[in-house]
């Protein structure tokens, strides 16, 4: 992927890459990993799997997305 739009995706509060673009506002449910890697469901239906280094990483831009939305 181009490292100028990797960048603005992590710029950006709502977004985070894993296999696949997450929009951070449409999270249903996440996964804790297993070992090989974790899952993010959408409210749309999309699975998507991430690696297990990704896992803190996406952990704490979801919650301060949420905190920040209270």
């Amino acid at each position: 992927m181009n490292e100028a739009i990797l960048k603005r995706v992590n710029d950006c509060k709502r977004t985070f890459m894993l296999s696949e673009l997450v929009d951070l506002q449409r999270v249903q449910s996440v996964r804790m990993p297993n070992g090989v890697n974790f899952c993010v469901t959408q409210v749309s239906g999309v699975v998507v799997y991430g690696d297990l280094d990704q896992f803190a990483p996406f952990m704490d831009k979801y919650m301060t997305y949420l905190e920040s939305k209270q």
